[in-house]
């Protein structure tokens, strides 16, 4: 019962969050000029960003699929993705992805520590190499990202992180409970195999390329004056910014970050605003194809089995 309250507050609080940052923005910005710009985007590049996503979610499942190590079709990896997608992003406060990417993958394998294992090094792989360049990133772009606070924040979070990963891996952190120690064992075995980590680290690299290339077809598309280069520079800082749990699909805090980071290069807020909304829903159209998936996998369990928590795995 304390667990249900927790996580409506939880929600509530991001539902919170995310109306509040959008309500700001909005009603300091011209709507009529976003709407407008909106309609008019060039559908042509509107479908290529739609088809660089599903690249990207093909590239995220090649990476997915080569941490499973198991016979499992990529068909069936990426249609686990997918169905991943659609809950991250449009029922954010349903069920979190990654959960249910754990439990179809446990049910169709019947290994729990290789369900949970193999999404984590999925989401630890991608998220090193995405805080890595924007790293780099922000290093390169110091000078006009001095005085803002990202200077100093962005590089004490990568502190923070890696801080946090060798502490909790390398003192086995409650590692006499049982799942946790099974766990463990997977993550160290999975450090070993460098060939592996190696392979996943450049499936990232693509990942977070095509996603720069996907916010430049919006980019084109909107006729705006946000240059490839400028992405390669903010994006990454954006994306790591929204992994941060503070609101509902990272809305209100991805726009935030667009508007103030593209506007320290003179970009108005306007034209940035109308580009993360534009991209948000090339996205959000992206995932959708998930549902028919989730649906699918509905049928094939039993409504029983799928009540209670994901992650009360044997």
């Amino acid at each position: 019962m304390a667990l249900k309250t927790g996580k409506k507050s939880l929600f509530t609080l991001k539902l919170f969050i995310s109306v509040t940052v959008i309500y700001i923005l909005f009603s300091r910005s011209n709507l009529n000029l976003i709407a407008s710009s909106l309609r008019g985007i060039n559908s042509v590049f509107f479908l290529a960003a739609i088809i660089l996503n599903f690249i990207t979610i093909y590239f995220s499942t090649l990476r997915w699929r080569l941490l499973i190590k198991s016979e499992i079709s990529l068909k069936r990896v990426f249609s686990l993705y997918m169905t991943g997608c659609f809950f991250n992003t449009l029922l954010p406060g349903a069920m979190s992805g990654d959960a249910v990417k754990v439990y179809y993958l446990y049910k169709g394998t019947d290994k729990g520590d290789l369900a949970v294992g193999s999404v984590f090094m999925d989401r630890f792989t991608g998220f090193v190499m995405l805080m890595t360049i924007a790293l780099f990133a922000s290093l390169y772009n110091s000078d006009r990202l001095k005085g803002t606070g990202i200077d100093w924040l962005l590089p004490l979070a990568v502190i923070v992180f890696f801080t946090t990963l060798y502490v909790v891996f390398r003192f086995r952190i409650f590692g006499h409970v049982k799942k946790i120690k099974s766990f463990y064992d997977y993550f160290h075995g999975y450090i070993k195999e460098k060939r592996i980590i190696v392979i996943a680290l450049f499936y990232s690299i693509m990942v977070q390329i095509l996603s720069m290339a996907s916010v430049y077809m919006i980019s084109l598309g909107l006729h705006s004056s946000i240059t490839f280069g400028d992405i390669v520079v903010f994006l990454p800082i954006v994306v790591t910014l929204t992994t941060i749990p503070l609101s509902l699909s990272g809305i209100g805090v991805r726009e935030g970050a667009f508007v103030f980071l593209f506007g320290l290069i003179g970009i108005g807020k306007e034209e940035a605003l109308t580009v993360s909304l534009a991209w948000f829903l090339s996205v959000a159209l992206t995932s959708f194809f998930g549902l028919f998936f989730y649906l699918r996998y509905k049928a094939e369990i039993p409504e029983e089995e799928t009540r209670g928590n994901f992650f009360e795995i044997p």
